[in-house]
This record gives C-alpha cells, structure tokens and sequence, in this order.
C-alpha cells in the first residue's frame, strides 16, 4: 500500500511538471523547438531518477547547479526502489554507535580479496573512503537507517546497513530533497539521445514526453543515471551472451538506449560481458526473494529435499550452484521465525509465492521430496547453527534452527535484476573513452557504469555504490 500511494503521487507529480513543458520541441539537428525556441537551460541534466540519479540530482543542487531530472517512468526509484533497502558500507557513524570496529582500508582490503583484484580500485576506494560520509549525507536529508548493522549474504564482516522502513525510504526522502532544493523533475519524459558540439562535448539531452513531443534540455553536464540493460532481452544477448534467457526481475526501464549513445561517442566499457545472476527469482512471479531469507536462516534443496551449497556465499557462486544442478527450480526452504526476520515475507505470501506446512512432513509432501531426506537435511543444518559440527558446505552465516513451525518453501530458480558492466569512468565519474580520455561533459554513476559490482558482490554493494557515486557524479558536475 505504501507503495503504491507512493507511485501515485509520483505520478500527480510528473503530469503537474510534465505540463510546464508545452512548446518546447526541439529537434537536434536544428537546436530550435517547433515553436521557435532552443530548449531549455541547465547547468546539470541528469538522466534516470533512481538512487543514483535523486543522489547526483541532489548533490548538485546543493553545490549550486540548476537541476533538470529525467526520469523515463511515472515514478522514481527505477532498480534501486525493488530492493530492501540494504547499504553494504563500512566505517559508519552506525556502526561506531553499535560497538562495531571497521575501517576504510578494511572495506577496501576485503572487497578487493572478495574480487579476486578484479574491482576497479579507484571506485573501490571511493566507495571505502565515502561511504561513511555518503550515509550521514543520506540521514541528514531525512533518511532513516536501523540502528543495527549485520551480515548479510556474502560478507565477512557486519556491515548490512537497512534503510528504513525499505528502499522506499530513500527514494521518498531524496525525491522531496530534490523539489525542496529546486530540482525540476520530469517523469514519462525518456532520453532519446545526448547532444554534443562540434569539439566533442556533451551539450544537453533530448528527450519524448509521453505525447511524443521532442524536448531539448541544454545542460553544462549531463549525468547518466539509466541503469544497467537487462529489461531488453536484445541487448542482453549481445553484450552479456552468458546471461541469455535468464529470468528478468528488476525494473521495466533499464534498457540500455543511453548506453548506445555514449558508445556512439567512443565511450568505453568494463565488464560489459559479466553476467550477475541471483540464486532465488521465484519461477512464477519472476520477482527476486531477498537475500535476507538465506541470511536470516533458510536453506536451499534440491528435487531430493538434500542441501547442495553454501546458502550465503556470494550471489555468483551460489546462483551457479544453482544452475549446475540442471533443475528447473530448487527449493527456498524456511520456518516461521525467519518469517518474522525478514519483512518481506508477508508480501511474498499475499501475492501467492509461499506454501505452508504445519510440519516438515507436510512441507515434504507439498514439495513432491522424500520427507527422510528433508528431515535429515534439517536436522544436521541445524548441528551446524548450534556449533556441534562444521556445516559441510562450509556455511558460517548462521541467526537461529530451522525448527519453529509453521514451515514453508518458495520456488525459486538463477536470474538476474541488473547488469554489471557498464561504462568505464574514473574517480570524478566522468565518462573515459577508449584512449583513456574524458569525454567532456559526460558522467556516469550506478548500475550505468562497470567497475565494481561484476566480481565479489555482496548483498547492498549496488545502493551503496549509486549513493556514492551519484553523490560524486553531482558534485563535480555541477563545479565543472
């Protein structure tokens, strides 16, 4: 429900600023709208109203810029609202005020083992240096965050920060952000194309409103803030070939128009054919299962009711677990007591996703396994939770057993919501071409880039690095 009054409003928001366009059609060629104007200026135009786009947006507003954000949807949030709000950060105000010791070099030495070396380690260090700076930036703009900091899938260190009550937390709190700090918002309003002069300098952005009217937004600099990819199959199979056919649960907007106007420029790309694929999309819905499930204390089985991996190892590694198995889905298995960890259950549940059993028996009959075999695969999980033998697949992410009744299972198969690849930038965010040059005017923040999230992610590396680096992209865009 909170949602979806949110989505309404954005939606009376976006008709209201979506009005005050009238006669502005342009065309690129000619730079003069068919009523005989230019456009309209701005020291900053930032494409896409997710968190890295309201972050970039924000960020430049403050430091001075006249703002337009673009946003191709009725509301904001893009991939970034279907999350459960999770930050994974390290040498936080949080966690200082928990008791927990961390420190930047420490986040930066652990994502780059996690990696293997394969993170850029410009924004690695971004993200250890300024993701402590980025969460108070956040809450003094009216973020909430849970005061307690955890693991979570993947982590070697308790670094989960939830934003509160969701990831609608932020989005609502930086959308007022962004109005009260005279950021013109425009949604149902797509990027069509980037507008360069004749030196090569990114001028402005042309975009559709949903009448199809052509608009011109003359801008310093321009900040794409599109997303990744993976909502246009096409694109998908021709850039990341490893993740064809795969089941797509993130946003309806992340089609990767925009990508092909930098690549126009010259812009150059990391990672671009790295798949990222979750182990637990439920087959039916198509819609991602947190991680916090498996965090929390759930456990994945096969067609046989037996246990095949480490639940809560990274994202890659557990979803080619998953696919190495040859299923056509695998069984989330968990208790009541983990419904009551992970808020997101309850909504699971109304829209059809669980089953429940009053008994692993029933659950057993349910899922068509042998109920031996569920039985004896709980039973030595749960030695493992209480530290009387090592779990054999090497798990060590443990909260509570797997024994309050009721039980239940959801479906779930490998896909994916994002792409990790993306356009090459560099500590300012700007847009390299393939020569290692700047290509001026352009910046890049978010699931648009690559660099970080292809190897060694962890559960909340992507909201972590939209807010840093849309934090960065702003500032600099708008003092340049």
């Amino acid at each position: 429900m909170r949602n979806k009054l949110f989505r309404a409003l954005s939606f009376a928001l976006a008709v209201f600023l979506t009005l005050g366009l009238t006669g502005c059609e342009t065309s690129k060629d000619s730079g003069q709208s068919s009523a005989g104007g230019s456009g309209k200026d701005y020291d900053v135009v930032v494409v896409g109203a997710g968190l890295g786009g309201l972050t970039s947006a924000v960020a430049a507003a403050e430091n001075g810029a006249k703002v337009a954000l673009l946003e191709k949807l009725a509301f904001a949030g893009g991939n970034s609202i279907l999350s459960t709000g999770i930050f994974y950060v390290g040498n936080t105000s949080i966690q200082r005020n928990a008791g927990i010791k961390d420190s930047a070099e420490a986040f930066y030495k652990d994502a780059m083992d996690k990696s293997g070396g394969r993170r850029d380690p410009e924004q690695v260090r971004m993200i250890a240096e300024r993701g402590g700076e980025t969460i108070d930036w956040l809450m003094s703009l009216g973020v909430k965050f849970s005061d307690k900091v955890t693991p979570v899938m993947g982590s070697s260190a308790p670094r989960a920060h939830q934003a509160l009550p969701d990831a609608s937390g932020p989005i609502s709190a930086l959308v007022k952000a962004a109005e009260s700090k005279g950021v013109e918002i425009f949604y149902e309003t797509p990027a069509v194309a980037l507008i360069t002069d004749g030196n090569g300098k990114v001028t402005g952005v042309e975009a559709k409103n949903k009448e199809g009217q052509v608009l011109k937004f003359n801008a310093k600099n321009v900040v794409l803030a599109v997303g990744g990819f993976a909502a246009d199959p096409e694109r998908l199979a021709k850039y990341t070939p490893a993740a064809k056919g795969v089941i797509y649960a993130g946003s309806p907007g992340t089609t990767g128009e925009m990508l092909d106007e930098a690549l126009k420029l010259g812009a150059d790309t990391v990672d671009l054919d790295v798949p990222w694929l979750t182990p637990t999309v439920e087959v039916d819905k198509k819609q991602l299962i947190t991680s916090l499930v498996l965090s929390k204390g759930a456990i994945l089985v096969n067609s046989q009711g037996r246990r095949f991996s480490d639940e809560t190892a990274s994202y890659a590694e557990t979803a080619q677990k998953v696919l190495e198995l040859g299923e056509p889905f695998v069984y989330e298995v968990f208790d009541s007591r983990v419904k009551e960890l992970v808020y997101k259950v309850p909504e699971y549940i109304k829209k059809g996703m669980v089953t429940e059993a009053a008994t692993l028996d029933e659950l057993a009959e349910k899922m068509g396994v042998p109920a031996d075999n569920l039985k004896a695969t709980v039973a030595e999980y749960n030695k493992a939770v209480r530290k009387e033998q090592p779990d054999r697949f090497g798990r060590e992410i443990f909260v509570e057993e797997l024994k309050t009744a009721p039980f239940y299972f959801i479906k779930v198969k490998t896909g994916t919501i994002m792409t990790p690849g993306g356009l090459k930038i560099n500590a300012a965010c700007q847009v390299l071409n393939k020569d290692g040059s700047v290509i001026p005017g352009l910046y890049a923040v978010g699931e648009t880039t690559g660099g970080y999230r292809a190897y060694g992610y962890i559960g909340g590396d992507s909201l972590t690095h939209a807010a840093v680096t849309g934090k960065v992209a702003g500032t600099n865009a708008a003092k340049e």
